[in-house]
């Protein structure tokens, strides 16, 4: 009988503590919950329904927000491709008898390599400015110089 008796205070003694453990447990289940529920309502009186409600056409007016931005967003790449990302400049002496890099070369280019080039000779008793139409990397109309092209090809060459 005492054997039963011992047994039974503790398997008593397991389930009591087995009881407090789960009491503690939804103590703090109940606790961040309420945390939770007056962040909801902001200390408010209104329903739980009127709240979730209001939730739902906040997030809804969200999504639409976000898609007129996702929109916004991409005619700004699109129209970023036109806008001028690339540049180069090169200066040089073309002339051996006078001193110092004078003339340079500037290219300036969109993502799509059409852009311009703006070129400028200087010698002792005058300067001269150029400037050529660049389409799709390459002069059409008129012939680049070997500096030209080597700034064109430094611009070409930027990712």
């Amino acid at each position: 009988m005492q054997f039963v008796s011992n047994l039974f205070q503790s398997n008593f003694l397991f389930i009591l503590l087995l009881l407090i453990i789960w009491q503690a447990f939804l103590t703090y289940s109940f606790f961040k919950t309420s945390q939770i529920f007056n962040k909801l309502t902001k200390g408010g009186n209104d329903k739980f329904e009127t709240i979730l409600k209001n939730l739902l056409k906040s997030v809804e007016l969200n999504k639409k927000e976000i898609e007129e931005i996702k929109a916004q967003l991409e005619d700004e790449r699109i129209q970023a491709k036109k806008y001028f990302q690339k540049y180069a400049l090169l200066r040089y002496n073309p002339f051996k008898e006078s001193g110092g890099d004078q003339s340079f070369v500037f290219v300036i280019l969109n993502n799509k390599n059409d852009g311009l080039i703006i070129s400028s000779l200087h010698a002792r008793d005058y300067s001269r400015i150029y400037a050529k139409p660049i389409t799709d990397g390459k002069s059409l109309k008129y012939e680049l110089s070997k500096e030209e092209t080597e700034a064109l090809e430094q611009a070409i060459g930027q990712t």
